[in-house]
């Protein structure tokens, strides 16, 4: 967002999104140790698999249209979206 629409948009946007519903949960050790086995077994980066590490604790839903998630369905509930 920066790099594409500028400082001052990339700005706005951040303090929009503190309307959203959203939670914000702590990296924990278990947290980080479960990210750090997904990274380890399956080739995605780190952040993607403490997305995926958070979704299969809280049984959530991974929305991606990112195919390095594909070797991942079986660990989380993925929702695909469709890319250009």
């Amino acid at each position: 967002m920066r790099r594409k629409q500028g400082p001052k948009r990339a700005e706005e946007l951040l303090k929009d999104s503190r309307e959203f519903p959203l939670t914000l949960e702590p990296a924990t050790e278990e947290r980080i140790f479960a990210a750090a086995r997904l990274k380890a077994e399956h080739s995605i980066s780190y952040a993607d698999a403490f997305a995926v590490a958070l979704a299969g604790e809280l049984k959530a839903t991974v929305v991606t249209g990112d195919p390095e998630f594909k070797s991942l369905e079986s660990k989380v509930n993925l929702l695909w979206l469709e890319t250009k």
